[in-house]
């Protein structure tokens, strides 16, 4: 286990999460603006598509575009609220876990 854990610091050190690319700030601070102000976390994937999903709207009318982001962030919030849910259950349960294995 002891060996698991020094992986995971290591690969955190080296990679950490980055919400928008030039962001500095602490990590409760991260979590706050991700969950609780719509900042997102960007990889070079999301930005191809989000340029997709922006480039395929552009012959809509402005209020066209509004409805139909309106419903791509419906479909997407519910999945984000699980999965953040799912994430810290993850994490307390690696905590039970590990605390079982000394």
């Amino acid at each position: 286990m002891r060996n698991i854990i020094e992986k995971l610091k290591a690969e955190v050190a080296e990679n950490p999460s980055k919400f928008y690319s030039d962001s500095n700030q602490p990590l409760l601070d991260t979590l706050y603006w991700h969950y609780c102000e719509d900042e997102g976390i960007e990889s070079p994937v999301s930005r191809e598509a989000t340029k997709q999903f922006n480039d395929s709207l552009n012959f809509l009318s402005v209020e066209k575009i509004n409805e139909i982001y309106t419903l791509a962030i419906k479909m997407s919030i519910e999945q984000e609220r699980a999965a953040f849910i799912a994430g810290i259950k993850l994490g307390v349960q690696l905590m039970l876990e590990a605390q079982d294995k000394r």
